[in-house]
């Protein structure tokens, strides 16, 4: 028999080794940014891509259920650093959110997808960008 104090340890190391025993960690936060990028950009129709007014319209249409999603995990028990991804998530959502309510680049300027690389559009300005992989920032800079 394992005495009460030996157990009780075992017990808090599996929960704080598994999460909280919840299903919703990073794991999840992972695979919603993964999603995320994904959806963000824009679709391409015949190689180039889709800035129309539908486009948009549909993009931002799909966005709150983007959005509760993450709102859906809980990082308060997550380590710092976790958190902090979560946060980095929310706020490119924000951002998209604020492209669509507010600056909506596609519509008001005409340069907006004409760079060198069309497809990429206003993602060519950012010239820092951050990947969440395993358990680390990768943290990626097109200045080299």
């Amino acid at each position: 028999m394992i005495p009460p104090m030996k157990a009780a340890c075992a017990i808090a190391a599996v929960v704080i080794l598994t999460g909280s025993g919840q299903s919703n960690g990073r794991p999840d936060l992972v695979a919603l940014f993964n999603e995320w990028r994904a959806f963000q950009k824009p679709k391409l129709v015949d190689g180039v891509a889709d800035y129309t007014a539908a486009a948009m319209a549909a993009q931002q249409r799909e966005l709150p259920a983007y959005q509760r999603r993450l709102a859906a995990l809980d990082p308060g028990a997550w380590p710092v650093p976790q958190q902090v991804d979560w946060h980095i998530v929310r706020a490119e959502m924000n951002g998209l959110d604020f492209d669509h309510r507010v600056l909506r680049p596609w519509a008001n300027d005409p340069a907006f997808s004409t760079g060198p690389n069309p497809s990429r559009g206003a993602e060519q300005c950012n010239a820092r960008s951050f990947v969440l992989t395993g358990d680390q920032h990768t943290r990626s800079s097109s200045n080299g």
